[in-house]
């Protein structure tokens, strides 16, 4: 199937702007708008196709312009993440608003993302992202994801777990 990339992807109130860079090793999707339980499926399934590129090497999700973010959008961002590592692909989130911050500090996640908070050239003409947030020390950068990834896993067995609770004590409360 041949990679193509779509110009701009629109759902209600979020728009995904991809820029393909450094011969297509490096994808950006600038994420505008809201990133909420009616747009979350459209972020991953565009990070997802986007991913399935040939020579990705790094996936960029420029954050500057998120208006907001609830849960169904951080499961999104966590999802992009683990498709990522799956393709063993780099993701990176760029320039996270302060709300966005927030909420994933809140929740304990802030740690199971690399975050840049440099800004970036956004034009299609870019040739020389940096990628400082690992350097070359690749086997370094597999470690931390591999262990991103089990609290990762972790923080869903507890998430599941207080939704089981509350289910129980709604039911017993009716």
């Amino acid at each position: 199937m041949p990679y193509e990339q779509p110009s701009d992807i629109t759902a209600d109130y979020l728009h995904i702007d991809p820029v393909v860079a450094e011969a297509g090793r490096l994808i950006r999707l600038i994420v505008r708008g809201e990133l909420d339980s009616d747009t979350a499926r459209q972020l991953t399934r565009v990070c997802t196709r986007m991913l399935s590129a040939p020579r990705v090497a790094r996936v960029e999700l420029d954050l500057t312009e998120m208006t907001f973010i609830d849960a169904a959008g951080v499961r999104s961002l966590l999802t992009c993440r683990e498709e990522a590592e799956t393709a063993d692909v780099a993701m990176t989130l760029r320039g996270p608003t302060p709300e966005v911050t927030r909420v994933l500090s809140v929740l304990g996640l802030l740690d199971h993302f690399v975050i840049a908070d440099d800004p970036v050239d956004r034009s299609p003409t870019v040739t020389a992202a940096r990628a400082e947030f690992h350097g070359e020390d690749f086997d370094g950068w597999r470690r931390r994801s591999a262990g991103v990834r089990r609290e990762a896993q972790k923080t869903r067995s507890r998430a599941l777990d207080a939704i089981n609770r509350s289910k129980f004590l709604r039911t017993t409360d009716s």
